[in-house]
């Protein structure tokens, strides 16, 4: 019951992440409403700051996806060896991509009428940490 428990989170969680890097990587809705939302804040609106927003979201985006990725195949590794390094690295490469983001989020929270998805980030990061006590869990009865 609980590898099944660990699959379960430590696989939901990169596809949230995926989910979260598409649509900031190829869904220009979003963007264009950060942007427009932004650009009502900027004095001096240019278009460059236009293309320095959507350039800095695709960037999130894809390392969104390239996190999710990761994660996921990391997952697949864990699964099938079950090596005692997985768990942690999963933990401590999902963090270098949240912490950031998550700092992100929260000033644009701050300062602009923008609503960042950091209940959706923040639940993807605690189905790692919950699929990392699982997994290690598992592996002691292993």
């Amino acid at each position: 019951m609980i590898p099944l428990l660990a699959e379960i989170c430590s696989f939901t969680a990169p596809l949230i992440f995926f989910g979260f890097g598409i649509v900031y990587f190829y869904k220009s809705k979003s963007v264009k409403h950060h942007c427009s939302t932004i650009q009502d804040n900027l004095t001096s609106g240019s278009e460059e700051s236009k293309v320095l927003i959507f350039a800095l979201m695709r960037g999130a985006g894809g390392g969104a996806i390239a996190i999710a990725l990761l994660t996921f195949w990391l997952q697949i590794q864990y699964s099938k060896h079950a090596a005692s390094w997985i768990p942690l690295t999963v933990v401590i490469v999902d963090l270098l991509f949240y912490l950031p983001s998550l700092n992100a989020m929260l000033l644009i929270k701050k300062n602009t009428s923008v609503k960042p998805p950091v209940v959706l980030l923040s639940f993807a990061m605690l189905l790692v940490i919950a699929g990392y006590f699982l997994n290690i869990s598992s592996a002691v009865k292993r």
